[in-house]
This record gives structure tokens, sequence and C-alpha cells, in this order.
């Protein structure tokens, strides 16, 4: 058995680094979701569970960036995720009001975390999803649905407005192709115009619709660019 023998009348001297108490911190991570704005959050431990809390909350759309081993900053601003996207295409269908949709699938993720590590992909995530936030009105739906895929919902038939803001948003995200990540940024994306009037299909149809566009598109190697009309 380990013993430690402590001798007495000697001064102590030196530094110990206190980490952050893990009751504080997941308690506080959560409690960025009600800021419209970046959170800044230092001295966190290093545990599972605030690794964990910090997953979930980019699971739910929130930015996260790393400043160093103790210190987070969260942004929340504009968070959305599947069933956000849900309940907005419920009361639009309700409403049979027209809408847009625009399907992304970010490529490469897969690849740079199995080559640079799960860090790095979360970078080229959040890269992403700020590049096209601030390309499109904090008021506009933006929700990541799964791992690498997204879509946005814009009120109105907007094919158009939606084709010339992709242009700009791949133009700005591969400009930080071998710069960041050593890798070629790109994505593909399917529109899809939802007249309210005359639409008699659910969001998971238009989504599959969506998805299998991209589908073929990938295997013709053609532009970023599918047009699905319902």
């Amino acid at each position: 058995m380990t013993k430690y023998i402590v001798e007495g009348g000697n001064p102590l001297f030196g530094e110990v680094h206190i980490s952050g108490a893990k009751n504080a911190a997941v308690a506080i991570i959560p409690a960025a979701l009600m800021v419209d704005g970046v959170c800044r959050i230092e001295n966190i431990p290093q545990i599972s569970d605030v690794s964990l809390l910090l997953s979930i909350l980019q699971d739910l759309g929130a930015s996260i960036r790393t400043i160093n081993r103790s210190t987070v900053e969260i942004d929340c601003t504009g968070i959305r995720n599947g069933q956000f996207l849900e309940e907005f295409m419920a009361q639009t269908f309700r409403q049979k009001q027209d809408v847009t949709l625009c399907y992304l699938d970010l490529e490469g993720v897969d690849d740079i975390n199995n080559t640079y590590g799960d860090k790095v992909g979360d970078a080229y995530i959040q890269n992403f999803v700020e590049i096209v936030r601030k390309n499109f009105r904090s008021g506009d739906t933006f929700a990541r649905l799964k791992d690498d895929k997204f879509c946005l919902a814009l009120s109105g038939n907007v094919k158009h407005l939606i084709e010339r803001k992709m242009a700009e948003i791949l133009a700005i995200f591969q400009r930080d192709d071998d710069r960041i990540f050593c890798h070629r940024c790109n994505f593909k994306y399917s529109i899809i115009e939802v007249v309210g009037e005359e639409n008699t299909s659910t969001l998971e149809e238009l989504l599959s619709g969506a998805e299998a566009a991209i589908r073929r598109k990938k295997r013709t190697r053609s532009s970023s660019l599918d047009f699905v009309d319902w």
C-alpha cells in the first residue's frame, strides 16, 4: 500500500494551478443558450462532461471557438436545429405560405476529421456556418440537420437570391482552402421553391428530394446548383 510520510517544520513554496469547478462549468456552459451574443468562458476544467456539453451545443448549431486549453467562446446567436425547422415549416404549411428551401451538404468533413483531427473538423464546420450566417439576415431560418447537412428556409420564392448568395458564399469559403485547412473547401446545395397554395409534400419529402438531387450531382460531378421543382 502506498504511504505518504510528511515531515513538518519546513516552509511550503511554489505554485499550484487550480482548475475550474466542474459543477460550475456544467451549469454555466448551457446558460450560454440564453445569451444573444458571444460568451467567453475561462478556466473550464478538461473533463468529459464539459466536452460533451460543448458537442451538444455544436449539434444544436452553436459556434464554439477554442481559445486555449481552458477558455472557449460560445456563440448561440440564431441557433437553430432540425426541430426548429420542422416547427417553422409546419406553421408555413398551415398558413399556405410560399417558401424557398436550400439544402446544403458540406463536403470533406470526414476526411478532415480523419486526417487532422476533430478540432480541425469542428473549425471547418464553424467557419462554414459563420460565412452562411453573415450572408443572410438574422431572422432567416438556418438549421443544422445532422453532421454536415444544413438547410436554409426563406419566406417567398427567392431562388435567384439564394443562387447569387450561394455563389458569393462558395467564393469566400474557398479562399480559406490551403491557408487554414490544407483541404479543398466545398459544398453542394439544392434549391426547392414551395408554392404554399399548391404544395402537398411534407418537409421530409422535400428534404429527401433535395438530398437525392445532391447525390445525382455528386455522381455526375456537376456544378453546385441543382434546382428541384415542387
